[in-house]
């Protein structure tokens, strides 16, 4: 079997696991997904929360810990909307420690998309590429810079345009979302593979290439959402540091974390806000 129908299979089983396991009913599958990255994990609140881990998922297998990211499986309501939450990624930048990341970075989002999953709400934090974009910011991306992300998790012959996946009209929701005391704009986002945080020379180029935001994320799950032409997406980057600061995980964390209840409110409102 060639490896991207192995890797349907898979994702089909994945998606008949958390069926099972979260008692997802037929008439009430989740249309809606939101991948919280980065200081977003913990921002919101279920109704009827059922969850499981990833590795409890068949094609999930030996997944070393990584800070920030619970890894964690939910559904439940959000203002009377199924939906579906992933606290926690899987990121490219984890592969040479495990030859089974790029295989478990696709799983993660094709696997929702065979549940029957529509509509992503992507998530990460990044770096802010602009004097006056401020920590605790949102950014939604309105562009991409792809050459500096390093291999996507597809196989031969799957060629995807992932810049079709990020709806006008989503990225317009998300802006008349925000909630007051949040500032977001719109922005082109560029991904590095991570997980060594940019230079000042890397934003300098950056800079010049037009982005707005610096990330290790999105673009792998945008990649494997274009694979479906139903499905579309936005992103959202919560800015966690500046241009003229040295980013640092364990700030860039408590900085996510002091944004968790607007994040929280914002999330809530778009998801309101969706078509049924």
């Amino acid at each position: 079997m060639e490896p991207k129908n192995q890797a349907l299979e898979a994702a089909k089983q994945a998606a008949r696991c958390i069926s099972f396991d979260l008692s997802l009913s037929s008439d009430r599958v989740p249309t809606v997904a939101l991948v919280l990255g980065t200081g977003w994990g913990n921002t919101l609140h279920l109704n009827n929360e059922r969850s499981m881990f990833f590795d409890k998922i068949d094609g999930f297998t030996d997944l070393i810990h990584l800070d920030g990211h619970e890894r964690v499986v939910a559904c439940g309501d959000l203002n009377g909307r199924r939906v579906i939450v992933l606290r926690g990624r899987i990121h490219m930048n984890e592969h040479p420690t495990d030859e089974n990341i790029p295989d478990m970075v696709r799983l993660q989002i094709q696997m929702l998309c065979e549940l029957g999953v529509k509509s992503f709400i992507l998530t990460n934090a990044v770096g802010g590429l602009e004097d006056n974009l401020k920590y605790g910011s949102v950014v939604v991306a309105n562009g991409l810079i792809m050459l500096f992300a390093g291999a996507m998790p597809l196989y031969a012959g799957e060629f995807v345009s992932p810049a079709k996946l990020l709806s006008p009209d989503l990225q317009d929701l998300a802006i008349s979302c925000a909630p007051k005391g949040l500032e977001v704009r719109f922005g082109v986002y560029s991904m590095i593979r991570g997980p060594a945080f940019e230079s000042r020379q890397d934003k300098n180029l950056l800079i010049l290439a037009g982005a707005k935001t610096v990330g290790m994320s999105l673009l792998p799950e945008l990649h494997v959402l274009a694979l479906y032409p139903d499905t579309e997406a936005v992103c959202l980057s919560l800015v966690t540091d500046e241009l003229d600061e040295t980013a640092d995980h364990t700030t860039n964390q408590k900085r996510a974390g002091d944004s968790a209840a607007l994040l929280g409110e914002y999330l809530e409102c778009i998801v309101a806000c969706l078509d049924a």
